[in-house]
């Protein structure tokens, strides 16, 4: 039953790792850039949509970062986790 245990992490842990690299290397995107149509509504209407997809391109960078990190830090526990130990008490 250990070895089963062992096998499953170990490859879990793999596909963890390699899932987090995926999430890690993805490619967000680009917003569109600020320009300046003249001075009617629509100008302003697409600058704040402007800045409302900068700011979102900027989060999603920022998740897909760290559920990157915390995906390779959970494949490397589960990989730790399958290295079979075995502890001999010592009885004084």
């Amino acid at each position: 039953m250990k070895i089963l245990r062992s096998i499953l992490l170990t490859i879990l842990g793999f596909c963890l790792i390699l899932c987090g690299s995926d999430v890690l290397n993805m490619n967000i995107g680009h917003a569109e850039l600020r320009q300046n149509y003249g001075g009617d509504a629509y100008t302003g209407i697409q600058n704040a949509e402007c800045t409302t997809g900068q700011l979102i391109i900027l989060q999603s960078d920022i998740i897909s970062y760290g559920l990157g990190c915390i995906m390779i830090f959970g494949g490397i526990t589960m990989i730790v986790f399958a290295i079979p130990t075995e502890l001999k008490r010592k009885e004084d």
